[in-house]
């Protein structure tokens, strides 16, 4: 098991609704908006991403993650009625940092 941290910036969407994360499928927990929380992953664990409702936030590989680091999802603003609604990925950035 390796343990990751994961960051919720502030931003515009979702101000008021938790993010799920997900890892290879299985859920890890939630984040409230400006909080930050260190999960236990499988050391061969592939990929993360985030899921309010029915929309999903793009994939992150696990690959690219280094120790003493974090996976940052921040929310942007946008006018595109696909990503407000969760039609398409929703609008956050998923980086490491």
């Amino acid at each position: 098991m390796k343990q990751i941290r994961i960051e919720r910036q502030k931003g515009y969407y979702g101000v008021l609704r938790a993010l799920d994360v997900f890892v290879d499928g299985a859920r890890l927990g939630k984040l409230k908006q400006g909080e930050t929380k260190v999960f236990e992953v499988q050391e061969i664990s592939g990929e993360i991403w985030g899921k309010m409702d029915w929309g999903k936030t793009h994939n992150l590989s696990l690959h690219e993650y280094d120790p003493g680091k974090a996976i940052v999802f921040k929310a942007y603003f946008t006018l595109n009625p696909f990503k407000i609604f969760g039609i398409s990925k929703l609008p956050f950035k998923v980086f490491v940092q």
